[in-house]
């Protein structure tokens, strides 16, 4: 895990570089910021294909929180510290309530990123349709908005733990 993380992080660390020394950047271009150093390791013949396979194992899980000592842990809690700064730069195009918790939607694009690769992995085939499609599905995740019932959900939900806490 750690000799492929390394590689993407340090892919996306250069691409974070070049966007913010850019001074603009669309939703899109960030979304390609965490699509497309993971597109890479389609073509890369050292294993990664089978990092793409083992890293949507890892990610299609059910435990919400991701230990940074687990393997799981390096999708999350890269060592370059670039979804850190990818996280930073996508917050504040994401809609109100969407970003952190309870919703976690950067972790749920991370998440779907990695299962739609590692399904494509199988094939080991990187097409620029492919990349590109990945990218917008990314960007639609982080750019919806809360629907209406969503909203309701999450203030009947704040009222439960306001009620729990101040008992």
């Amino acid at each position: 895990m750690e000799k492929h993380t390394s590689t993407v992080g340090l892919r996306r660390a250069a691409m974070l570089d070049l966007l913010e020394g850019r001074g603009e950047c669309s939703l899109r271009d960030a979304s390609a910021v965490l699509v497309q150093p993971l597109v890479a390791k389609l073509s890369d013949e050292d294993g990664g294909p089978e990092f793409l396979r083992v890293a949507a194992q890892l990610a299609d899980r059910a435990v919400r929180q991701i230990d940074p000592g687990e393997p799981a842990g390096a999708l999350v809690h890269d060592r370059s510290k670039s979804l850190e700064r990818w996280g930073r730069l996508v917050e504040p195009m994401m809609p109100p309530g969407t970003a952190g918790a309870p919703l976690h939607r950067r972790f749920a694009a991370i998440r779907f990123t990695h299962l739609e690769l590692g399904r494509r992995a199988h094939a080991a085939e990187a097409s620029a349709l492919f990349a590109s499609h990945l990218t917008d599905l990314v960007t639609a995740l982080l750019s919806a908005e809360l629907s209406p019932e969503t909203q309701r959900l999450l203030r009947a939900r704040a009222g439960r733990s306001t009620r729990r806490s101040s008992r």
